[in-house]
Parts: C-alpha cells; sequence; structure tokens
C-alpha cells in the first residue's frame, strides 16, 4: 500500500514539473507586447489645455548642441536648440543680408528670415492700422500688456511689405526641405487656413483650392514626420494630436499611442512625461489586439531610427 502511495506521489510530480516547463516555453515563446505605463498621481490634476492630444534632417549647423541626455532605453542623444531668430533693433535693418544670404542658399538664413516675416505677417502695416489695433485690445482684459506687445511688434516690423511678409512661407518650406528640423517642426504651428489665405489661395477656383489645400497638408505631414524622426518633441506631439484626430488615415490611434510612448521614452520634462503617460494611459483600453501589434511595430521602429539620429529637440515651452 504504502509503494502504491509512493508512486503516485512521484507521478504527479512529474506532471506538476512537466506542465510548469510547458507553461515557461510558452511564456518565452511569446512575443513581447506594449503594456500601459504608470503616472503620477501629481499630474492627474495639471491643466492639459492648448497641447497636444487635447483629449487634445539631418543635425544642422544652426543648431547649438548641449550635454548629453540619455533616454529611458539608455541611449545618449544629444540635445539641441533651436536657433534664436529674433533680431535686435528694427527687422529692416537686417533684411537685406538676410535675404541675400538665404536665396544663396544658406539654410540657418531661410529659416530665420521665414520665423520673422511670419512674425510680422499680422503687425500693423501703417500708424492707421497701428490705432485700429490698439483700440481693439484696449477692451481686453490684459489690455496694457496687450498694447506693448502691439507697439512692440508694429516697431519691428516697420516698413517690411505685406507682400515681403508673405514670403515667409518659401522660405520656411525652403529651409525645412533642406533638412533644417527647425524649420520642419516649425509647420506645428501652421494650419491649413491660415497658409492659404497668407498665399492668397483663399479666392481660387473650388477645385484648385482644394488641390492645395491637401498638398499643403501631405507636405505639413511629411515635414512633422522628418523632424520627429530627429527627436523633435513639438513635431511629435503635434503628429500624435493629428493621429489621435484621425486626420491622417488608417490605424490613427495605434500610431497616436505609439507616438505618446515615444515622448515618454526620449522626453528630459517630468512634465512632457506625466502629460504623455496620461494620455496614453487614457488610449490604451480603446486599443485592440491589432492596434497594439501596430503601435508596438512603430515604437519599436521610430526609436531605433532616432538612436541612430542621435539628437533630441526638447520643446521650448518645457525646456
Amino acid at each position: 500500500m504504502n509503494k502504491f502511495f509512493i508512486y503516485i506521489t512521484i507521478v504527479l510530480l512529474a506532471v506538476s514539473l512537466a506542465a510548469w516547463q510547458f507553461t515557461l516555453s510558452k511564456k518565452e515563446s511569446q512575443p513581447s507586447t506594449i503594456q500601459p505605463s504608470m503616472v503620477t498621481d501629481s499630474f492627474l490634476s495639471a491643466p492639459t489645455d492648448g497641447l497636444a492630444n487635447k483629449n487634445t534632417a539631418s543635425d544642422q549647423p544652426s543648431t547649438v548642441p548641449n550635454p548629453q541626455h540619455t533616454d529611458s532605453t539608455g541611449r545618449a542623444l544629444k540635445i539641441m536648440d533651436t536657433p534664436n531668430w529674433k533680431r535686435s533693433g528694427l527687422l529692416i535693418d537686417h533684411l537685406p543680408q538676410l535675404k541675400k544670404a538665404a536665396d544663396a542658399g544658406d539654410i540657418d538664413s531661410k529659416y530665420i528670415l521665414a520665423e520673422n516675416l511670419q512674425y510680422c505677417f499680422y503687425a500693423p502695416l501703417d500708424d492707421e492700422a497701428l490705432q485700429t489695433k490698439l483700440d481693439t485690445v484696449a477692451t481686453y482684459s490684459d489690455a496694457g500688456e496687450a498694447a506693448d506687445q502691439v507697439i512692440e511688434k508694429y516697431t519691428y516690423c516697420q516698413h517690411i511689405t505685406q507682400t515681403e511678409r508673405s514670403q515667409f512661407y518659401h522660405y520656411l518650406a525652403d529651409a525645412a526641405q533642406l533638412g533644417s528640423v527647425a524649420a520642419q517642426a516649425r509647420f506645428s504651428g501652421l494650419t491649413a487656413e491660415f497658409y492659404m489665405q497668407s498665399q492668397g489661395f483663399k479666392t481660387i477656383q473650388r477645385d484648385a483650392y482644394i488641390a492645395k489645400r491637401d498638398a499643403f497638408n501631405q507636405q505639413k505631414l511629411t515635414f512633422l514626420t522628418q523632424a520627429s524622426l530627429h527627436g523633435n518633441e513639438m513635431a511629435l506631439m503635434t503628429l500624435s494630436n493629428l493621429h489621435h484626430t484621425q486626420q491622417t488615415g488608417k490605424n490613427s490611434l495605434a500610431h497616436s499611442y505609439a507616438l505618446n510612448r515615444l515622448l515618454m521614452d526620449i522626453t528630459q520634462s517630468d512634465e512632457v512625461y506625466n502629460r504623455y503617460a496620461y494620455f496614453e494611459q487614457r488610449q490604451y483600453p480603446q486599443l485592440s489586439e491589432n492596434d497594439k501589434m501596430i503601435a508596438e511595430e512603430r515604437l519599436i521602429q521610430w526609436r531605433n531610427i532616432i538612436d541612430r539620429n542621435g539628437t533630441l529637440y526638447p520643446h521650448p515651452k518645457f525646456n
């Protein structure tokens, strides 16, 4: 009888051991899957308005490298600064030199000139326009500060014609096409409506209007993607929002989720990390199994490219 119990015990132990080995081998053979991250409690009360997910080319000589930053996977990314485009004194004093350098092919000058001309786009053109603008801002709650800003912009932009101001897009697109990460990321702040208005396309025939608008949107997406692959946080935030609002085609949710995870992976800002961890946690329950696979593939692919490019452009608001 004792021999029988000993035999039964040995059999049960052998079966349990085999089951444990099978389970272990099955876990090892399964691909890793994306899991939701943790977000600190302090973020849950943080405001989210005004940022992506409002749930919302190479390195350029103009960028100045700062000390290296190691992302969450241990890769060293060189922190890059966006060029300071604002000139001292009046823009008109710098315009001839900037135009000459930009027209000669200097990428930095193209970007700096584009930023300045766009900054001046809505500035009053003459004293009468200035007074009209001041009368308007006089009704604001921060009227004094608003008036100071209007006067500063008017003074800075004096003698720059509206035709010259409209040329900002020519220089910006040119710089972006030539590989300026700063210019590519600057498309984050451009809408199709502003593009059509500023370039004089508001009154063209309907089919031509749609073609121009769609071409701009595609170009914007291309430039933002290029900037994102160089670790530009502003471009990544805008891309995530475009995917989140389903303006970029199929698999939008998966792509937005992956970009949110990517931002969390490379950022050096606790505020950016917590903000996008919050967005990511809200999205995760909405993902299908196929979405998770797509998101993981996109995350790994983009993370590897950013690693090879080796740069990080922090968002200026959180830098």
